[in-house]
This record gives structure tokens, C-alpha cells and sequence, in this order.
């Protein structure tokens, strides 16, 4: 860190006449320059979400683990995050393992029963018309926006886990007047089966309407 911080100095031609230390305590006497705020939380949620942005991910998984555990890495957050699925929504994580905040490790491990689950629950929160719109929409917006289907366009609010060898795509159906709660995972893919795998996907949906 200390390295990184004296060659954008450097790059700036800014000198220093003493060593970078690192304290958990501001000086008293420190003038404020400037002062930035995020997007509240609800835009980081629907851009992490809409354009599947692996590094939002991993940072609200730190912010998450700071928040909760006054440490901000992806350790204390999913340590977080796995006690909140347990003690808050009352979910079994004994089948669950994360090894990160986006899922882009071969080492997470969801299974779909437990992903309708956590869907379930979160069907059932207040705010759910709410945290339904930040997903991609099927042939409209963001990841799913490419999406060709008449029968699926506008009633499928999901979202993708693309990955080497995995397709998937968990979320909600509306299709009848009901409300589908889904989760289409395919692993051990190989590149010539991928296309193959995303027909079935839109299949298997396509066939509840």
C-alpha cells in the first residue's frame, strides 16, 4: 500500500521529507478539503445487480463485514452475510460455502433448493416490489436485456451466474396470474454446451407460461 501511494506521488512530482505511517487515530488538527458521498444504497444494489458488477459485489461484501464486525474484508463479510441468512431469515446455511461476495469462485457452493428459499423470503419482505424491480428484466434491461422471447419478455425479473462452466438464472416468473419462484443452475458445462444449456433455461421457463 505504501508502495502504491509513493509512486502516484511520484507520478504527481509530490516529494515527501519524512516516512508513510499508518494510525487508527486523525490528528485533532486536520482541515477538511473535500468530502464525498456514494449513491444510496439502492442505486450500488441495482447497478451491482442490473450489470452484474463484480467489484460492487465484493465491496458492499466488505462494507457488510465492517458494518457488522468492525472489519471491513470479504472474510468478515460473508461471515456476516451467512449469519444474517441463518438468524435473521432462519435459513439452513449448513449446506451453503462462500468463498467470496460475487460468486466467482469454483468454491461457492448454493444449491437451487436453497436459492428458491432465500427467494422466498425475500418475496415476503415489505419492500419486496422494491428489491423485485433491481433485477435484470427478461428482454429488456441489463443482463437479460439480449434475451429473446415473446412469451418471457417483461415477466421474468432475474439474475444470471454465468461463469467458465456454469449457466444459471435464479429470480421470478410471472406467468397466470401467479408469481414462479425459480432457480436453473447448470454445472460442469463445456463451451460447446453452453448454447445448448441456455435453450433448455429459456424451455423450461417458457413452459410454465
Amino acid at each position: 500500500m505504501q508502495q502504491a501511494v509513493l509512486a502516484e506521488l511520484a507520478q504527481l512530482k509530490i516529494s515527501l521529507d519524512t516516512q508513510i505511517t499508518a494510525t487508527n487515530k486523525l490528528p485533532d488538527n486536520l482541515t477538511l478539503l473535500a468530502k464525498h458521498k456514494s449513491a444510496d444504497l439502492t442505486q450500488l444494489l441495482k447497478h451491482m445487480l442490473v450489470t452484474s458488477d463484480n467489484l460492487y459485489a465484493q465491496t458492499i461484501t466488505r462494507t457488510i463485514g465492517y458494518y457488522y464486525n468492525q472489519v471491513g474484508s470479504i472474510v468478515s463479510g460473508k461471515n456476516a452475510i451467512i449469519k444474517i441468512l441463518k438468524t435473521k431469515l432462519n435459513l439452513d446455511t449448513d449446506s451453503i460455502q462462500l468463498e467470496d461476495g460475487a460468486g466467482m469462485s469454483e468454491n461457492n457452493l448454493l444449491s437451487a433448493n436453497f436459492i428458491v428459499s432465500l427467494l422466498q423470503k425475500i418475496s415476503q419482505n415489505k419492500n419486496f416490489e422494491l428489491l423485485k424491480c433491481l433485477l435484470p428484466i427478461y428482454g429488456e434491461t441489463g443482463t437479460l436485456k439480449n434475451r429473446s422471447s415473446k412469451l418471457l419478455k417483461g415477466k421474468v425479473f432475474a439474475k444470471i451466474g454465468t461463469e467458465t462452466t456454469v449457466v444459471a438464472l435464479s429470480g421470478y416468473l410471472y406467468a397466470n396470474n401467479k408469481q414462479y419462484i425459480f432457480s436453473i443452475l447448470v454445472n460442469n458445462l463445456k463451451n460447446s454446451q453452453k448454447s445448448s444449456a441456455l435453450a433448455l433455461e429459456k424451455d423450461l421457463l417458457e413452459s410454465i407460461c
